[in-house]
């Protein structure tokens, strides 16, 4: 019993032993540093949220320009090779054909 408790106390002494020297050490380093500046220590407030001041007209607007893009003709890109039509056009353009390409015909 005299054996366990000297090992427990000696183990108590090195963990108190290092606990001092750390934070010994841990001063000795913060006196080392110099002093923050006032805008380092200065507290920051960050900007407020940038929220939507009304959602609803904004999804009306998305929603418009979206039919406005599938129901009217227009160019797809800036050289004007590719077009698009409206989806109804293009329906009725695809109805009752076959999508595989038309084998060439031969002489």
């Amino acid at each position: 019993a005299l054996v366990m408790a000297g090992l427990a106390l000696t183990a108590l002494a090195v963990i108190g032993t290092m606990i001092w020297l750390m934070s010994t050490f841990a001063a000795s380093q913060r006196r080392a540093l110099p002093a923050l500046t006032p805008q380092q220590t200065a507290r920051l407030a960050p900007p407020p949220p940038n929220l939507q001041a009304n959602p609803y007209a904004d999804i009306d607007r998305e929603r418009a320009a979206s039919e406005a893009r599938l129901a009217g003709y227009g160019y797809r890109d800036e050289a004007h090779t590719r077009a698009r039509i409206p989806i109804g056009r293009a329906m009725e353009l695809t109805v009752g054909r076959s999508l595989e390409p038309a084998e060439p015909t031969a002489r």
